[in-house]
């Protein structure tokens, strides 16, 4: 599928690129990729059949159709914008309230419930990839181009990769182990962001690159020291209790998305 005259560009990665389109009249998203190798072609099957098992759900994005020839995967639209978009320019701190802060870490948390019960693993949880409408006070959470399916057995663990965004890789990523709790730690910085705690984290390091340099592999242990800070914090105060337990720097100990959901749905 073509992107209609009138198709609006929204964004681009290194992978892909994002338009909004018209389809029978109706908005939708369109990512096209913007490689052809045997690598973009995998990826891209793997995220198609990723999406197509993911069920209607108000807080992720769905698939509407995909064109293997073209590579382009056409979503449904979600009004908003990414949550890297609410900052200020000045301070580079979020412009969100503590109340939408609020609301987005639930959603979030039915989202990252709702995909590992159906045995996925999305693998890039990040500001960038949550779209927020404060008029319908609605969070999706999109983009599974790194998602992947974890085996079915109770470890939750997934065969190791350096994918994902710098400053939202666990501490676990740095022992070469990646686990569906990765998701909960991601979400757990992005909150740390929403919340006003930090600025917008842009660690530029290249993740391979952690098992290979000395210095890119102190840049990234530096910041989770940071984040080991902010945790700390967050584990004395009773509002931010939950905070810490998402960013528990032991996986196993971690609070994991299914109770994470619960323990937020008995609070409200």
């Amino acid at each position: 599928m073509d992107p209609s005259p009138s198709s609006t560009h929204i964004a681009e990665t290194y992978h892909s690129t994002i338009s909004k389109i018209k389809v029978n009249g109706a908005t939708a998203v369109l990512k096209r990729y913007r490689r052809r190798d045997t690598r973009a072609v995998s990826q891209f099957a793997k995220e198609v059949s990723i999406l197509q098992s993911l069920t209607s759900h108000p807080n992720i994005t769905t698939i509407l159709s995909s064109d293997a020839e073209d590579l382009t995967v056409t979503l449904t639209y979600s009004p908003g914008r990414t949550l890297d978009e609410f900052i200020d320019t000045a301070t580079l701190k979020c412009t969100l309230s503590q109340n939408e802060g609020a609301t987005i870490q639930l959603q979030m948390a039915k989202a990252l419930s709702f995909i590992h019960d159906e045995g996925m693993f999305h693998d890039d949880v990040k500001p960038d990839n949550i779209i927020y409408d404060p008029a319908g006070q609605n969070a999706v959470l999109v983009d599974f181009g790194a998602a992947l399916r974890v085996p079915k057995d109770a470890s939750g663990m997934v065969e190791f990769n350096p994918s994902g965004t710098p400053s939202y890789a666990p501490p676990e990523f740095l022992e070469q182990k990646k686990s569906i709790k990765g998701d909960v730690w991601a979400l757990g910085v992005t909150m740390l962001f929403v919340r006003g705690c930090v600025k917008l984290p842009d660690g530029n390091w290249l993740l391979p690159a952690v098992f290979e340099d000395k210095a890119v592999r102190k840049e990234m242990e530096s910041w989770l020291e940071e984040v080991e800070g902010w945790r700390k914090k967050a584990s004395v105060n009773g509002v931010d209790g939950l905070l810490g337990e998402m960013l528990e720097s032991d996986p196993e100990r971690r609070i994991g998305s299914e109770k994470l959901l619960q323990r937020m749905l008995e609070t409200r």
